[in-house]
């Protein structure tokens, strides 16, 4: 029997960067059948080719919210305005829910 992927699913996430009190959570659910679909064309081989506009627009669908953030409100300004350290989180975090291999999702 096929099991559907549940995009009702929500996993909170913060980073280990992030000392301060309270907390900034990304809230992450999986991508839908037809947005991984969407997002195919950055792969070629098999394999995740994920580099700037493309690292935002797949954290952007993979992020549903972002709590405790200070200042921006808008999660892709949010998402440009963080450093290198934490998008390298975000997109393994994103990885693991999305059944990405950790070799598809470094690259």
């Amino acid at each position: 029997m096929l099991k559907g992927i549940d995009v009702n699913q929500r996993v909170e996430f913060s980073s280990k960067n992030d000392t301060s009190e309270p907390k900034t959570i990304f809230v992450f659910s999986p991508l839908s059948g037809i947005q991984m679909i969407d997002m195919s064309g950055m792969f070629k081989d098999g394999m995740a080719k994920l580099t700037g506009d493309a690292i935002v627009q797949f954290l952007s669908k993979c992020i549903v919210e972002i709590k405790n953030f200070e200042g921006e409100t808008e999660k892709i300004k949010i998402l440009n305005s963080l450093n290198p350290s934490v998008i390298g989180e975000l997109i393994e975090e994103a990885g693991k829910l999305n059944n990405l291999t950790a070799q598809e999702a470094k690259n």
